[in-house]
């Protein structure tokens, strides 16, 4: 899994989190070839390594946010 930024893995407020993952997919995986209208939309393998990348890395973030979260309840 990639590396998490620590300043960004200590975020606690869900909203907050909720925000940042929305204008991930925004800027990242709701582009083209992906279009207003119902498609079909053929994705191209550029775009698919880039939606299974921001994937993996907001993965990678979740549990490591989770992981603090249960090591503070913990303490």
């Amino acid at each position: 899994m990639p590396p998490v930024d620590p300043q960004m893995a200590s975020i606690r407020d869900e909203s907050t989190r909720v925000a940042e993952s929305f204008q991930a997919a925004q800027s990242k995986v709701y582009v083209s070839p992906i279009g207003d209208g119902p498609g079909p939309h053929v994705l191209t393998d550029s775009y698919k390594t880039t939606a299974r990348e921001l994937a993996a890395h907001r993965i990678s973030l979740a549990a490591v946010r989770l992981a603090n979260l249960l090591n503070d309840a913990l303490q």
